[in-house]
C-alpha cells in the first residue's frame, strides 16, 4: 500500500476532503466512489482522510473468492475471526455485525476478475440495508473505463447507487511547485520536472527517494529505472484486452499516418472499423 510506505507529506486535496467529509456525515448509508488514473493518489488521499475514523480497510488481488473471502474475513476480524464462503457474506456480516462505520475497498474493478457477479451481490446487499443503516462503502479503482462502466452505465447493477463519484484529477502546478520547493529543486528544474512528470504525486514520491539529480535518467531510462515500462502499462491498463490494436493506431499515428484511411491500410482494416 503506497500511502503506508510513502516518505513524501501529504499535499492539498483539501476540496476531495471537504467532499468526503460533507458524505460521511450524512445520516444514512452512503456509497462513494473514488477513481482516477494510476499514481494519482486515490488510496493516499482516502487512507488520510480515514486516519481518525472507524473504518476496515481491503485492497482487492484477483485470487480464487474464497480467498478474498478470506482477507475480507482478516479485515472485519474483532475479537475472533469470522468465516465466509464469498464476498456476499462478508458484506453482511459488515452491515450486521461489525461495529466499524466505514468499509473502504481499494482497486474495486479487480473484484470483477474474481467473480463477474460480484456488483450484483453488492447490489442486492445494499438494497436490503441502506434505508437501515449508516454504513459507508468507499470504493476505489484505477481502471476509470471499468469504474464507469459499474457505477454511470445505465444497465450496470450499481448504477444510481453512489451517492459521490470523485475522480481524482492530477495536482494543479502551484502544489507541485511546493512540493519541488520542499525538495529542494531549483527553478528552472521544477519546470522541467512538470513538463515530464505533471501533477501525479506518485512520481514526486520517486523524484524524492531517487534524486533530485539526473531525473529523466534515473527515473526513464536507466536499466533500473521505476517508470522504464510506465507509459506502456498507462495505457494497457486502461484499453483492456484491446490494447494491441490501440497500440498500432498510435504507432501509425507516431508514424506521421494522420488520416482514417492511411491508418486503416497501415493496419489492414476497414475505415468504418477503424
Amino acid at each position: 500500500n503506497l500511502a503506508e510506505r510513502d516518505n513524501l507529506k501529504f499535499y492539498d486535496r483539501t476540496t476531495e476532503l471537504k467532499t468526503l467529509e460533507a458524505a460521511c456525515s450524512k445520516k444514512g448509508a452512503e456509497m462513494i466512489v473514488v477513481s482516477g488514473r494510476r499514481r494519482i493518489g486515490k488510496s493516499r488521499l482516502i487512507n488520510e482522510f480515514l486516519k481518525k475514523r472507524e473504518a476496515v480497510k481491503i485492497l482487492i488481488v484477483p485470487k480464487e473468492e474464497k480467498q478474498v473471502a478470506n482477507d475480507f474475513a482478516t479485515a472485519l476480524a474483532e475479537g475472533y475471526l469470522p468465516s465466509f464462503s464469498n464476498v456476499e457474506e462478508a458484506l453482511e456480516y459488515f452491515f450486521d455485525n461489525s461495529k466499524k462505520q466505514i468499509l473502504f475497498i481499494d482497486e474495486f474493478p479487480n473484484l470483477l476478475e474474481v467473480h463477474s457477479s460480484i456488483p450484483y451481490a453488492i447490489q442486492r446487499v445494499w438494497e436490503k440495508h441502506s434505508e437501515i443503516s449508516s454504513k459507508i462503502l468507499i470504493f476505489s479503482g484505477s481502471y476509470v473505463s471499468m469504474m464507469n462502466k459499474i457505477f454511470t452505465d445505465q444497465k450496470a447493477p450499481l448504477f444510481n447507487r453512489a451517492g459521490y463519484l470523485l475522480i481524482l484529477q492530477p495536482l494543479k502546478l502551484g502544489v507541485v511547485w511546493e512540493i519541488q520547493q520542499d525538495l529542494g529543486v531549483d527553478e528552472t528544474e521544477k519546470i522541467r520536472n512538470y513538463c515530464i512528470l505533471g501533477g501525479v504525486p506518485f512520481y514526486y514520491e520517486l523524484l524524492e527517494k531517487w534524486g533530485i539529480k539526473n531525473t529523466v535518467n534515473n527515473l526513464f531510462f536507466d536499466v533500473a529505472a521505476p517508470l522504464r515500462e510506465e507509459g506502456q502499462n498507462v495505457l494497457r491498463q486502461e484499453f483492456g484486452a484491446s490494447y494491441k490494436k490501440y497500440f498500432s493506431i498510435i504507432e501509425a499515428i507516431g508514424a506521421c499516418l494522420v488520416n482514417g484511411s492511411e491508418i486503416a491500410d497501415r493496419l489492414s482494416m476497414s475505415q468504418t472499423a477503424l
